[in-house]
């Protein structure tokens, strides 16, 4: 167990909306398809990240991104940070923890629907016809990357490679009533049109966001992109819980 407010490295996600609303238009199978990017705690010997195991939190922390996604499609370090308990190292790091040229031997994709066993995640449809994606050990890259060094934290007497972050872009057609919620620890940011929808931000323990779609002024009926980003920075437990009923609607992976 983690002392109060050190980040739990976990993640209960709730998109809301329409239950039992129309098909995706496409006719096709949505790819919830994104990218875990592997790094070192900033204990580690080799290659030390700054940002992972380094800051122990005070609750959420917003305003550590800019409410618009930078020119790369991914969030942008505010300058000036808030005040208060420091949680980003500097911006050259940050700009680390989504990087277009992150290492391709650290950089995995993550399928959903078709994860690793280490993820352990699970996948049940709800009668309301919300489908929910759940690991109470939620370690999709154990066993690879370079960062094998990084294994020195364990759950229980299992080694795992902690320390990463995920990143999922997807296209979902509007309808009212749709509601994003979410309980989970470590930051977490949405993104709804490339606007900054959901701000839980900084090395928490376990947090609530809310944002109700139809106050973003969105039009019913048209497609828009939804950006997530998510950091995983304590040890040493996991959990991912994702719960969806928006109506998805991109064929294909979405990679930046």
């Amino acid at each position: 167990m983690k002392p109060p407010n050190a980040g739990m490295g976990g993640l209960v996600l709730n998109f809301g909306g329409n239950y039992g609303g129309p098909p995706n238009p496409n006719n096709c199978v949505p790819k919830l398809i994104g990218q875990v990017r592997d790094f070192n705690s900033a204990l580690s010997g080799i290659n030390p990240h700054p940002d992972f195991e380094a800051y122990v939190g005070t609750g959420i922390t917003q305003g550590l991104v800019m409410s618009l996604l930078g020119a790369d499609g991914g969030p942008s370090y505010a300058d000036p940070q808030p005040l208060g308990s420091v949680q980003i190292s500097f911006l050259s790091t940050f700009r680390d923890w989504y990087s277009l040229t992150h290492p391709a031997n650290a950089v995995f994709e993550l399928d959903l629907d078709n994860p690793p066993p280490s993820a352990g995640l699970s996948k049940t449809v709800e009668p309301t016809g919300a489908t929910t994606y759940q690991s109470t050990a939620f370690f999709p890259i154990d066993g690879q990357g370079t960062q094998a060094q990084d294994r020195v934290y364990t759950d229980g007497q299992v080694a795992h490679n902690y320390h990463f972050t995920f990143e999922l872009n997807v296209k979902f057609i509007f309808r009212p009533g749709q509601v994003i919620s979410f309980l989970g620890d470590d930051d977490l940011w949405v993104f709804i049109d490339k606007t900054l929808a959901v701000d839980v931000g900084g090395v928490h323990s376990q947090e609530t966001g809310q944002v109700s779609l139809d106050t973003l002024g969105l039009t019913a009926g048209k497609e828009y992109n939804l950006s997530f980003f998510y950091a995983e920075r304590r040890a040493p437990s996991s959990t991912f819980k994702l719960t969806s009923n928006l109506t998805f609607s991109n064929c294909e992976r979405i990679f930046r």
